[in-house]
C-alpha cells in the first residue's frame, strides 16, 4: 500500500487540524481509511432501522443524516480530485444544491440517494461510500 504523509499545516484550513490530529502519523492513510469503512459499515449494519432515524434531541443530526453527510463529503472529494487530475485551470467554485445537476450524471443520481435517505434503508448510502473509495463491498 502507498505511504501517504500527513499534510503540513499549510496545506489545510485551520478549522482541519483537529481532524488531522487523529490521524496517526504513519503514512497509511488509505489502510486507515479502509479500516474506518469497515468499522462504519458494521456498525451501521448492525443498527435496526429506527436507531439510525433517532435523534438524542431536536435539532441534533440522526445517524443516517451524518451518514449522508459523509457521503456527500466524498462526492465533493471525488469531484475536486477529477478537476486536479483533470488539471483544469478554473478556480473551484463552492458546491451548492444548484451546482449538482451540472455534474457527472452518477453524482447526480447520488445526491437525489442522499436526498430520499431518509426514507430509504443505510445500504444505498453505504454502497456510495464504497463506490467513491473504491473499496470491495
Amino acid at each position: 500500500m502507498k505511504l501517504i504523509p500527513k499534510p503540513a499545516p499549510s496545506e489545510y484550513p485551520a478549522y482541519a487540524d483537529m481532524y488531522i490530529k487523529l490521524l496517526p502519523d504513519d503514512g497509511l492513510v488509505l489502510q486507515h481509511l479502509q479500516e474506518n469503512f469497515t468499522a462504519i459499515k458494521d456498525f451501521i449494519y448492525a443498527l435496526p432501522q429506527d436507531k439510525l432515524l433517532h435523534r438524542y434531541a431536536p435539532g441534533k443530526w440522526s445517524i443516517k443524516e451524518i451518514l449522508v453527510h459523509i457521503v456527500d463529503d466524498e462526492c465533493i472529494f471525488s469531484y475536486r480530485a477529477l478537476r486536479f487530475a483533470r488539471n483544469e485551470q478554473q478556480n473551484l467554485i463552492g458546491l451548492t444544491r444548484t451546482l449538482i445537476p451540472f455534474m457527472p450524471k452518477l453524482m447526480n443520481e447520488t445526491w437525489i440517494i442522499f436526498l430520499q435517505s431518509t426514507k430509504r434503508c443505510a445500504r444505498p448510502l453505504l454502497r456510495c461510500l464504497m463506490a467513491y473509495r473504491r473499496y470491495p463491498f
